[in-house]
């Protein structure tokens, strides 16, 4: 009963802090500026017990705990990161954050530099009147553009990153989605660039967090500039789906997530190869790693795969703390052991 209650109450200060966060009239919040951000080293040892080598193809390489004053840091929700270092998120109260990762010899992160933050912005350059419109959830690049998804006011907005990303104004991609179903937590969760090579190359691959209700499959769109093709990707074990992104060999890696209040937090990776027609019967796959409060984990929600400076295939992962005390920021990096022909995932990993 305790459980329940302090979860009932997370909820209300959460769904509070979530109705005002794009009311403040402080003036300065609403341009890009910069911010400091501690950085507390997850070593191997502290992470977790070890992860079974024939159990998963990922290997734990480092993480951190990450903090900040600014009062809009967390709620980070969508993740990309270059094969450069540059890190790039957003957050679902409507902000973008963007830092450099240090590393030290190893290659291991151990800190975010330079970082600055600023509001998202809308098709006029204004900042979102409501937590409806701007929801972010999601985030890929293709190209010189960043496109960012919402999961309430259900679609894509595209940014041009040119001079700075952070001051761009939206402009709205593709045909509008079918959102009678996708509002109220079932919104667009999940946004990827495919690549070359595969079916439907150069577009969006947009999932929805979880099924509708009464329905067993997540909702999934196959977005361009002019059209938009449903498909559908299974539900495992009751799992959210919170992001994806395309591995080099052109399969596709989705991060998913469970939470209860006597279990605690649970992730999962599951990949899924798309071959053929992925527009048939529902996607699904293999899950690659499991991790549930036995290791350092928590609301995982953004995921990005990159290319290290020692030539590693990574996956950088991220944790939405709902900016409260209880959850924290994470970021997370796992090297994927087998690496496989690689493809030009046209997600402006060289920007």
């Amino acid at each position: 009963m305790i459980r329940l209650l302090a979860a009932a109450i997370a909820v209300a200060l959460i769904a509070a802090l979530g109705s005002t966060f794009l009311t403040r009239t402080d003036g300065a919040w609403r341009n890009a500026r910069s911010i400091s951000i501690e950085a507390t080293p997850i070593s191997v040892e502290d992470f977790g017990p070890a992860i079974e080598a024939d159990r998963s193809s990922f290997r734990f390489t480092g993480g951190l705990v990450l903090r900040s004053n600014d009062p809009d840091f967390g709620a980070l929700s969508g993740l990309r990161v270059t094969d450069q270092g540059l890190l790039t998120g957003v957050t679902d109260t409507g902000f973008w954050l963007r830092a450099e990762i240090n590393r030290d010899a190893g290659g291991r992160p151990v800190a975010l530099q330079q970082a600055r933050m600023a509001p998202l912005l809308n098709e006029a350059g204004e900042t979102f009147s409501a937590k409806w419109f701007g929801d972010a959830e999601s985030l890929t690049f293709k190209g010189a553009a960043a496109y960012v998804g919402t999961e309430q006011d259900t679609r894509v907005m595209r940014y041009a990153i040119g001079d700075d990303l952070l001051t761009a104004a939206s402009t709205r991609f593709g045909p509008p989605l079918p959102g009678e179903q996708l509002s109220y937590n079932r919104g667009l969760e999940a946004l990827a660039t495919i690549p070359v090579d595969l079916s439907f190359a150069g577009a969006l691959l947009a999932i929805a967090e979880t099924p509708p209700r009464g329905e067993t499959h997540h909702r999934a769109f196959i977005i361009t500039a002019n059209s938009v093709k449903e498909i559908a990707v299974a539900q495992r074990d009751g799992f959210a789906i919170t992001d994806a992104d395309f591995l080099p060999d052109g399969s596709l890696l989705l991060l998913e997530r469970k939470f209860s209040p006597a279990l605690g937090p649970h992730m999962r990776l599951r990949r899924i190869a798309w071959q053929g027609n992925p527009t048939g019967d529902p996607l699904d796959g293999t899950v690659v790693l499991d991790l549930n409060r036995d290791w350092q984990i928590d609301n995982m929600e953004g995921l990005s795969v990159f290319e290290a400076p020692d030539g590693s295939i990574r996956i950088g992962l991220v944790s939405d703390d709902n900016h409260w005390p209880l959850q924290r920021t994470l970021y997370l990096e796992f090297a994927l052991e087998q690496i496989s022909p690689r493809l030009n995932r046209l997600n402006a990993g060289n920007l």
